[in-house]
């Protein structure tokens, strides 16, 4: 019985290694390819590439291995795709940018960007040269204590033109004046748009100033040419009504002389 009980135990021993052994071996076979998976996944999910899985089980983790492997290239091609996408729309918005920042920079009109409290944030060249202050003068100044001319209208123009943006959303070749870093004031047409956030609320204006000195002294000198010409008219017409009475005086003043000069005849 003894002897029966020891080879029991061993024969117990020997399957139960061999059973550890058997599991062993399997769950390797099972596990190992959902580890490569797995792994597959991370690196497809930080950008990277997943061509060298490769399982080979011959049952449904192979095909679940390849069918991934497929849907990875898939994704790596669509990921090439829009990466090369983006980068062509980068650089377009870049020369665009680039392109309008010339424009901006190099246009002959003052071009002025204020933020919600009415501060200089963009100061172009056409503005350092109509007003005389440099970029680093005027940004960060408030436009109406750096531009606005004294003067009894100045309140009402403030409110009108903020008025009119909040209603309109700009002011289009408004007449006014604004004064320069020499402190002289110069007629400018003003244009005033708001900047709107996507929600729809103004974080800023663009102003846009143009110098109408040459402008209106031609006006000037037109409606001048309009005064003298309706004085002109004025004396002309004048001179027409003086004339006839003096035409009339004169004719009676020749009538008078010729009746005398008959008389005297008469009496000789």
């Amino acid at each position: 019985v003894r002897e029966f009980l020891g080879w029991v135990v061993l024969t117990g021993l020997a399957i139960l290694t061999l059973v550890m052994g058997v599991a062993t071996v399997a769950a390797r076979q099972l596990t190992h390819p959902i580890y490569q998976i797995r792994e597959a996944a991370s690196r497809l999910a930080s950008g990277g590439e997943v061509a060298d899985l490769q399982v080979l089980t011959n049952d449904e983790l192979e095909d679940l291995a390849r069918d991934f492997r497929r849907m990875a290239e898939i994704l790596a091609s669509q990921r090439r795709q829009l990466e090369e996408a983006l980068s062509s729309q980068t650089r377009q918005l870049a020369r665009t940018h680039a392109e309008l920042a010339q424009v901006m920079d190099h246009s002959a009109d003052a071009i002025v960007g204020l933020d919600a409290d009415g501060r200089i944030r963009v100061w172009n060249r056409g503005a350092e040269k109509l007003f005389g202050y440099t970029v680093e003068e005027a940004v960060g100044q408030e436009a109406d204590t750096l531009l606005l001319a004294p003067g009894r209208e100045v309140r009402w123009e403030g409110d009108y033109l903020r008025r009119e943006i909040d209603r309109n959303g700009a002011v289009v070749n408004f007449r006014t004046d604004r004064k320069v870093k020499s402190g002289g004031v110069i007629p400018v047409s003003l244009t005033q748009t708001a900047i709107l956030d996507d929600s729809g609320k103004a974080i800023g204006t663009s102003i846009i100033l143009r110098d109408v000195s040459l402008q209106a002294t031609l006006e000037h000198q037109m409606l001048r040419s309009e005064r003298l010409a309706t004085m002109s008219m004025l004396a002309a017409g004048l001179a027409h009504e003086i004339n006839n009475p003096i035409a009339i005086i004169g004719n009676r003043l020749e009538a008078m002389a010729l009746e005398l000069e008959v008389n005297r005849e008469v009496d000789l």
